[in-house]
């Protein structure tokens, strides 16, 4: 289904008044990766246990992703592990 939505999205953006110079890069190297993990999960040749296991290494990828792009420290974060109570105020 993401892969239909992406080539749909591509697709439109050659329908508008204005060519795009880069955008449909974007939008094609997206649908192109949807399709090709589409075509990974739903190969025929596979038996159900292989396509249990593909699906549930994709969900680890997609779950490993996410926890990536979570932003862990900001700038005025302190990057000490130590507890407060540990430290010397004086």
């Amino acid at each position: 289904m993401a892969a239909a939505d992406y080539v749909y999205c591509f697709a439109s953006l050659f329908a508008g008044a204005r060519t795009p110079v880069f955008g449909h890069l974007s939008v094609g190297r997206s649908a192109f990766g949807a399709a090709v993990v589409a075509a990974w999960l739903n190969d025929p040749g596979i038996t159900p246990l292989e396509r249990v296991c593909r699906g549930l290494c994709e969900q680890l990828f997609s779950a490993r992703e996410l926890v990536g792009s979570i932003v862990t420290e900001h700038p005025g974060m302190s990057t000490s592990r130590a507890p407060l109570a540990s430290r010397d105020d004086s």
